[in-house]
């Protein structure tokens, strides 16, 4: 399988980069930049974030180096719609991540990338489960997906 790649400084021009695509579904995790509106309203199903703590509480970066500095027996994971407003669409569904003694920063990281993947198969419309749809990645995370058909969008610094 493949996976296109695609590297923009230009936020006003996603949407029209993305249009041609007629994405079902826009999946945003780890991504630092707020995404237009015109990119969020684009696909068929909306627009989902996924987040490393429960919402509204944990909102803002760096969640999950929070639960670990705070000692949590457990983090949150929240998937939930886009909007202008920054984690504050709609929540979709919210599961908790134990966290363990024996835990470090790259084990929290992928067990919440499992519960992510987890969380997210319950929470996109049964056509999309199927992967028949048009899903659209955005995500800093390189190598979060690897399916065909499917698009990540990594934002580009600009200079050395």
């Amino acid at each position: 399988p493949s996976i296109d790649i695609v590297v923009s400084n230009h936020p006003a021009f996603w949407a029209a980069m993305f249009a041609p695509l007629q994405p079902d579904l826009i999946i945003s995790c780890g991504f630092p930049w707020r995404i237009p509106k015109d990119l969020i309203d684009l696909p068929t199903y909306g627009s989902i974030n996924l987040h490393p703590a429960f919402l509204p509480k944990g909102r803002g970066p760096g969640s999950i180096a929070w639960h670990l500095r705070n000692g949590d027996p457990e983090m949150g994971l929240t998937v939930h719609y886009l909007d202008e407003g920054f984690e504050k669409g709609n929540i979709l569904v919210q599961r908790t991540i134990p966290i363990y003694d024996e835990d470090d920063f790259e084990s929290v990281v992928d067990a919440n990338l499992v519960g992510a993947f987890r969380v997210t198969k319950r929470a996109t419309p049964k056509m999309l489960r199927a992967r028949t749809g048009r899903i659209i990645y955005i995500s800093s995370v390189v190598g979060l997906t690897g399916s065909a058909g499917q698009v990540n969008l990594l934002p580009c610094k600009t200079g050395t």
